[in-house]
């Protein structure tokens, strides 16, 4: 079994298994799943491919929802993944999202 994670914001692929040999962007892993380069999109939270509007609503609602709650890392708001929902994933975030609103993600 394997756990692939994707952490919004960052562009990071965690991948968890018991397996043994390297592992690669791009590369099969015991033929049982490909990793692939992921382009980070600083501010694209909801993962549509662009910085808009519907980022930040959907940023604040899990971010409200969760304020001072131990979470894991990189969900419910949880955006600079420290396991706490707090004001600096709110900080970060709105750094993100403003940085780059009405950009297209590559």
């Amino acid at each position: 079994n394997y756990t692939v994670t994707y952490l919004p914001g960052t562009g990071d692929l965690t991948v968890s298994a018991p397996l043994s040999g390297a592992i690669e962007a791009g590369q099969i892993v015991n033929g049982s799943f490909t990793v692939s380069d992921v382009t980070p999109c600083p501010g694209d939270y909801d993962n549509s491919g662009s910085v808009d509007l519907l980022d930040l609503l959907a940023f604040n609602g899990d971010w409200s929802s969760n304020l001072g709650q131990s979470v894991a890392p990189e969900t419910n708001g949880d955006y600079n993944n420290s396991g706490t929902v707090d004001l600096l994933d709110l900080l970060a975030f709105n750094g993100d999202w403003s940085s780059n609103l009405g950009q297209a993600c590559p």
